[in-house]
């Protein structure tokens, strides 16, 4: 395991770099860890990153979905490019990345992408995000993969665009979830649930988001 105290601090060209050949690493953060390339790089298999602190780097975290980590974030993460980039460029995977956010991710370009650089014909996506925070990018705040089932439960504030791409995806916001943009979904397995008024959405011919009624 390892634990930065809130006093702590890391930089380097990789923050934290977690080996790729270890099992189970457990990465929590109270300090600040500043990457000129990656923040924390959450390569292990079945990698746990909680972060309290501050994370910093041309991407905050990088991490591939086959390794199956787990992200939790209560404090900063910021990427130049993306904040959180969990992708695998290989192979189609059913092993899933989970992120939670009650904090802000900030990107340069994407808040959380789980496409390789953003782009929408790259890798293969199995992300699922709850965010009560902030999230937040220039070109959008998250963005699915071509393939694969991602999924975005919202009760935060998500400023940019949410794409959601080929696969299965999905999006679904509490009353108190708002998206600062418009929801993209490009196929007709892409869905959207709002449990509050009127959304953006722009998706495949033909499809309406299902909202949930006001109870």
């Amino acid at each position: 395991m390892i634990s930065l105290a809130a006093s702590a601090q890391i930089t380097g060209h990789i923050g934290i770099d977690s080996d790729v050949a270890a099992t189970d690493t457990r990465i929590i953060n109270a300090g600040t860890v500043a990457g000129g390339y990656i923040g924390v790089a959450a390569y292990s298999l079945r990698c746990a990153v909680t972060n309290r602190g501050e994370i910093f780097g041309l991407y905050g975290i990088y991490t591939a979905l086959h390794d199956g980590a787990t992200l939790s974030n209560s404090g900063l993460i910021e990427g130049e490019k993306i904040g959180i980039l969990a992708t695998d460029t290989h192979s189609a995977t059913t092993t899933r990345t989970t992120i939670t956010n009650s904090g802000q991710i900030v990107g340069g370009d994407w808040g959380i992408s789980s496409t390789y650089e953003g782009s929408t014909t790259d890798g293969f996506g199995n992300v699922s995000l709850v965010n009560s925070g902030t999230i937040s990018g220039m070109l959008g705040s998250f963005v699915a993969a071509k393939t694969g089932a991602d999924s975005v439960t919202n009760s935060g504030t998500m400023i940019g665009n949410v794409r959601l791409e080929g696969g299965d995806d999905i999006y679904a916001a509490t009353s108190t979830g708002r998206v600062q943009g418009t929801i993209l979904g490009a196929q007709a397995t892409t869905r959207s649930r709002a449990a509050t008024s009127p959304i953006a959405w722009t998706g495949a011919a033909g499809m309406t988001p299902v909202r949930r009624r006001r109870r």
